[in-house]
């Protein structure tokens, strides 16, 4: 973990933060990764897999790789079952917005 823990970014996040506008950091903080991820996520690689091989493969194999792009392995393994309940509300609703708002919320 050490090599995860070497780049720091909460540490990052904060020297950036001083030196930016508050409504700048909420966009590429909470708005940019929460909207480009359930498009990339649950809009693209997540319907097809589901499609391709059923609910709970799709959806499991989709928070998986959601989970890998966050690094750090303490990261991965909190993301999935956010992961999941993100591509459960998107199948639920039939829509983006829902997983969007609760990555925004997330993050």
């Amino acid at each position: 973990l050490g090599l995860f823990d070497g780049g720091n970014s909460v540490e990052w996040l904060q020297q950036v933060a001083a030196n930016v506008p508050l409504w700048l950091m909420v966009i590429a903080v909470g708005v940019g990764p929460a909207l480009s991820e359930e498009l990339i996520f649950r809009g693209m690689i997540g319907r097809r897999l589901v499609a391709a091989w059923g609910l709970w493969p799709g959806v499991l194999i989709t928070s998986c790789l959601f989970a890998v792009v966050h690094f750090h392995p303490c990261h991965v393994v909190a993301v999935i079952p956010l992961g999941i309940a993100m591509h459960l509300i998107y199948l639920a609703t039939k829509t983006l917005w829902g997983p969007i708002l609760l990555h925004f919320l997330n993050n």
